[in-house]
């Protein structure tokens, strides 16, 4: 009797264990078997994880004013009868934007008593351009560079299509004695002759201009800050 009771016991304990041992076997494999579908999943949960994150917000672009100009030139004979005519928009030259701010802001610049508009050679034009660069501008046949009285009358501002615009007086150059040497270039600037003071800004002519003797150029230029 005993010995059957202590066979009974032995086997009771021994299908406790194994019930144990696969119940942790069937724990473990159920553990693994999450593990392995959760790392199968990662990469698509990740990736749509990355596509809610919020996004960084932008900063705003900084609200710029650009100065520009423009120029419009008629050539004529000596009878006043027109030979062409041209008109377009000009650079306005770096050391311009420099002298229209400090002479409005710093007090650096002054307002010269007069402006004045010229005729160059410049092969090609750059914002960083000077009087120094100006190139086989005309002297003698009557050439010189024509002033725009720095006042309200022969400047005036005045708004332009919501922005404010600083139109010159018309200016007269006139070929007397002889052909001018091609032109490529008009130019605004802050002295009569020289190269010690301000190139504002030029515009490039649409070809080579020749003025014979006789013929007049008739220009005018006007300047606008716009955002």
């Amino acid at each position: 009797m005993k010995l059957r009771t202590g066979l009974l016991v032995s086997l009771v304990l021994a299908l406790i264990v194994s019930c144990g041992v696969v119940s942790f076997a069937v724990v473990q494999s159920a553990r693994q078997d999450a593990r392995e579908s959760f790392a199968r999943r990662a990469p698509a949960d990740t990736a749509v994880d990355a596509v809610a994150m919020p996004q960084a917000p932008q900063a705003e672009a900084a609200p710029s004013l650009t100065p520009f100009g423009w120029f419009r030139v008629v050539c004529t004979d000596e009878t006043g009868a027109e030979l062409w005519t041209e008109s377009g928009p000009n650079m306005v030259h770096n050391e311009g934007e420099q002298y229209i701010l400090q002479a409005a802001f710093s007090e650096e610049q002054a307002v010269p008593a007069n402006f004045y508009i010229g005729l160059d050679a410049r092969a090609a034009l750059a914002e960083d351009d000077v009087l120094t660069d100006l190139s086989n501008e005309h002297s003698g046949d009557g050439y010189a560079r024509q002033p725009v009285y720095s006042s309200d009358t022969a400047i005036t501002v005045a708004l332009d299509s919501g922005d404010y615009k600083a139109t010159f007086a018309e200016v007269t150059f006139t070929a007397s004695g002889g052909t001018w040497t091609t032109a490529k270039n008009l130019f605004v600037t802050t002295v009569v002759s020289g190269t010690a003071g301000k190139l504002i800004a030029s515009r490039a002519l649409s070809q080579d201009r020749i003025v014979a003797d006789g013929e007049s150029l008739d220009v005018q230029y006007w300047l606008k800050i716009s955002e």
